[in-house]
């Protein structure tokens, strides 16, 4: 006798979806539906642009999630207008295929480890903001961002120096991938560097004749 055939999985159904729709379909708000407290997407197109710009709007209301769409097509908009390529690669998709790039090529130094580690922490930062829009305030607050998630809530210049020297080097790599067009200028840093006391010529007679003495 045959064996029985196996009976079909049912398929599985359509998430249901709220939509809005403005500006004539330039503008597209959608959500589950079937969430108590569903966070609303846009989708937003502009003339003379090829392919949609997509964003979570990170809230549950309407009225913002429409001004945030609102304000994403003007800057689109102004994008294109400007000759300016939209929909730039994720900052977090470039940052992990650069730490499996640096550890695959060089990761037995300790020094790439640590930036791949450094790099994987700030990419909760990064979340939601494509290569092509970080620019200075965003890397000034980045700053502020490492600073409050550290410890202590203190970083020193030195140690933010070392951040930034990473952070251009990744930089670096996504202009020669294509993902930017330049590496961003770096905020000035405020504060002296925490160096050693400054050795007088009280210092040095002091330590000859101890010399002497042994």
């Amino acid at each position: 006798m045959g064996s029985e055939p196996k009976a079909r999985r049912p398929r599985k159904q359509k998430e249901k979806l709220e939509s809005r729709s403005f500006r004539d379909g330039a503008i597209y708000l959608f959500r589950r539906a079937d969430y108590k407290k569903p966070t609303w997407f846009c989708r937003v197109k502009v003339p003379s642009s090829k392919g949609y710009v997509s964003y979570s709007t990170k809230t549950t209301d309407e009225h913002q999630a429409y001004a945030f769409a609102d304000n994403l097509y003007n800057k689109t908009f102004a994008q294109v207008a400007s000759g300016q390529p939209i929909g730039s690669k994720q900052t977090v998709a470039a940052i992990r295929e650069y730490v499996t790039h640096i550890l695959e090529f060089d990761g037995k130094r300790a020094t790439v480890i640590y930036r791949a580690q450094f790099l994987e922490r700030v990419s909760v930062f990064f979340k939601n903001i494509r290569v092509k829009e970080i620019n200075t305030p965003t890397l000034f607050a980045l700053t502020t961002w490492i600073r409050q998630n550290s410890r202590n809530s203190q970083l020193s210049p030195n140690t933010i120096k070392r951040y930034s020297t990473d952070l251009k080097q990744f930089f670096g790599w996504c202009v020669d991938k294509g993902y930017l067009d330049r590496v961003p200028r770096f905020p000035k840093l405020k504060g002296q560097h925490n160096r050693r006391p400054h050795f007088d010529a009280t210092d040095w007679a002091k330590l000859v004749g101890c010399m002497n003495k042994f």
